[in-house]
């Protein structure tokens, strides 16, 4: 019983220093990981730090930052034809009520054809999102900012 007592002390006393270094890992934001968004909101920091890693990633993150810039206007254009679908089929209830089935029917072709640029416009955003991802898997890590550049072995002498 005893032994089993100084064992939940020693699980406990473990996971409360675990937890207080996870607190002060964010606490200092220590930043390893890239993402979306720390490469639109640090863009010029993300590059900087890329090439401490001898990795220029220039090109590749403005590709990226191009192409989310893209997959939100093609969200937005996206949930504006939502919201007239919903409109839209609210009418078409109303009428129907009314008992004005032409422009009921008027109305429910106008859907119809949103309905198929909604298609068109998750096809394209998904495949901008594939795109994000394909292009953020080829990237590495960025390294922290004490980290140090090295010279590798093929770069010139500094005169």
């Amino acid at each position: 019983m005893n032994s089993l007592f100084q064992l939940a002390i020693n699980y406990s006393f473990f996971f409360f220093n675990f937890s207080l270094f996870i607190y002060y890992l964010c606490a200092l934001k220590i930043r390893t990981m890239l993402t979306l968004k720390y490469i639109t909101e640090n863009f010029d920091d993300a590059v900087a730090r890329l090439n401490k890693k001898h990795f220029d990633g220039r090109e590749i993150l403005s590709k990226v930052v191009e192409l989310d810039s893209d997959r939100k206007a093609t969200q937005t254009r996206l949930d504006g034809i939502l919201n007239q679908i919903k409109v839209q089929s609210g009418k078409v209830g109303e009428l129907m009520k009314k008992g004005m089935q032409a422009e009921a029917v008027k109305i429910r072709e106008e859907v119809a054809s949103l309905k198929a640029q909604t298609a068109e416009l998750d096809k394209r955003m998904s495949s901008d999102i594939e795109q994000i991802t394909n292009l953020l898997l080829t990237v590495p890590n960025i390294p922290n900012d004490t980290a140090i550049t090295k010279k590798l072995a093929i770069d010139p002498p500094m005169a």
